[in-house]
């Protein structure tokens, strides 16, 4: 779905009209569902659930009315084909054909491996989806109820799949700034970014590389940095930069 032409920053409040980017607090508005999406009924903004809050929308999905894309996980509304990635859904017999792609593609694999020629074709096959199972299912971050503050230092997990041998985290807030640092493997899937401090209030992209062997794939998650200050006088010493209390402004 396309921005609205006006919405309301979840960060700070303020009303944006014609941007994707908040003119106030740089908060981006981003297509990603659940995490952030426009409601195609009431055109409010929702964060953080997969129904409307205000007017429960949509908390039934019915194809092709309103469906999440197989590919991109995009909400698609009145069409069977997504308009962000281009995947098409079809319905077969009166039914929705919402089989996974990757058991179809197993599907596939199965009938390759009938035949002894393609022996080799079904392994890299077989391989493939493997990496594909993982890169989906290794998405299972720990539940944080802690808050974290601009300019105070701390440390997060993430659980991560048992098999990944690196992991690289890279930081990216609002304005742009970007910070990669090298996560520190803890237990057999938790990985941990530790002393770690964030100059800058608002919602900061985790863009996490986490490498198997010669492949590597990527994920994404995102991290609400709380403000410690507003203005000067509510830092002990230095001033408020961007919620964040620093000698000073970079």
């Amino acid at each position: 779905m396309n921005y609205p032409k006006k919405w309301k920053c979840p960060n700070c409040g303020e009303i944006v009209e014609k941007n994707k980017l908040c003119p106030n607090c740089k908060f981006r508005f981003s297509n990603s569902y659940p995490q952030l999406w426009n409601c195609p009924n009431c055109n409010n903004l929702i964060s953080d659930s997969e129904f409307c809050k205000t007017c429960k929308y949509p908390n039934i999905l019915s194809f092709p009315q309103l469906w999440h894309c197989h590919e991109c996980s995009s909400l698609v509304k009145d069409s069977a084909k997504c308009d962000v990635c281009g995947f098409e859904k079809k319905e077969l017999n009166g039914k929705n054909d919402s089989e996974p792609i990757i058991e179809k593609k197993l599907k596939k694999n199965d009938f390759l491996n009938k035949k002894s020629g393609y022996l080799i074709a079904g392994g890299i096959i077989v391989l493939c989806f493997i990496l594909i199972i993982f890169s989906l299912g290794s998405n299972n971050y720990l539940p944080e109820e802690q808050e974290f503050f601009a300019g105070v230092q701390f440390s997060k997990d993430f659980a991560l799949a048992s098999n990944i041998e690196s992991a690289a985290f890279e930081f990216k807030s609002v304005s742009g700034k970007t910070i990669i640092l090298s996560g520190e493997k803890k237990d057999k899937n938790i990985w941990s970014i530790n002393d770690l401090t964030l100059n800058e209030s608002g919602i900061w992209e985790i863009k996490i590389t986490c490498v198997i062997g010669h492949s590597y794939f990527e994920l994404t998650d995102y991290l609400n940095m709380k403000s410690s200050c507003n203005v000067d006088d509510d830092c002990i010493n230095g001033v408020c930069c961007l919620g964040a209390c620093l000698e000073e402004c970079e």
